[in-house]
């Protein structure tokens, strides 16, 4: 990708097809990442956002303090990160129709806030994630039922950092509505399951919940 990326992202150029080229920038950003290589992905990232600056392109600028935000994420430096991510909503929740890449958005930024403690703002993200996801689902299928899960587990996790055991149950019966046994999903139900169990002294049912979750990874 390395190789290919360039001479694509020139040809896009020419072509003036800002839509795509932004977006195959982003996954050579995301590669730097995933690679380690951090310190060469903000840097992309940077110059991604300033070419879209210069030519005025929401959508590129949005993707990429998107692409800004996985970065710092990767790094661990969670404040950067969360403060990318909001600037990406900012901009793409602005554009009509409002691009599929704010699901994505909304659950990155919701992990970082979840670890950052900062529980009223999850509850802000989460309004908009909500209004999102109805207007993008009208129809039940399995792609919405993920989104629908993924939304409800950050509801659950707001609700537990703040104490409210009750509707972070309630939450996570959502999520099992809307998952399935054994993905990735589903181990972090169980995760979750066994932390709520475990603020409210249910020890036994915790060790349960956890016990169950290392017989499926196993």
């Amino acid at each position: 990708i390395y190789e290919q990326t360039p001479p694509t992202l020139r040809f896009l150029e020419t072509a003036e097809n800002w839509y795509t080229c932004y977006e195959t920038w982003s996954i050579l950003i995301d590669t730097y990442s995933f690679d380690s290589k951090t310190i060469m992905g903000m840097d992309e990232a940077k110059k991604m956002i300033a070419d879209a600056e210069k030519r005025n392109n929401q959508y590129g600028i949005g993707l990429g303090h998107f692409a800004l935000g996985l970065v710092y994420a990767m790094m661990r430096n969670n404040e950067e990160a969360a403060n990318a991510y909001q600037k990406s909503i900012n901009i793409l929740t602005t554009l009509n129709p409002k691009p599929l890449q704010l699901d994505e958005i909304f659950g990155y930024y919701s992990e970082v806030l979840d670890i950052l403690k900062r529980y009223n703002d999850m509850n802000t993200l989460n309004k908009q994630w909500r209004d999102f996801l109805k207007e993008k689902y009208s129809d039940t299928n399995s792609e919405a039922s993920k989104a629908w899960a993924y939304y409800y587990m950050s509801r659950a996790q707001a609700e537990l950092g703040v104490g409210h055991y009750a509707e972070a149950s309630k939450m996570l019966d959502e999520v099992q509505k809307n998952t399935s046994e054994g993905s990735n999903l589903s181990m972090m139900l169980l995760f979750f399951r066994a932390e709520l169990c475990k603020q409210q002294h249910l020890y036994d049912e915790a060790l349960a919940f956890n016990s169950h979750r290392l017989q499926l990874l196993d």
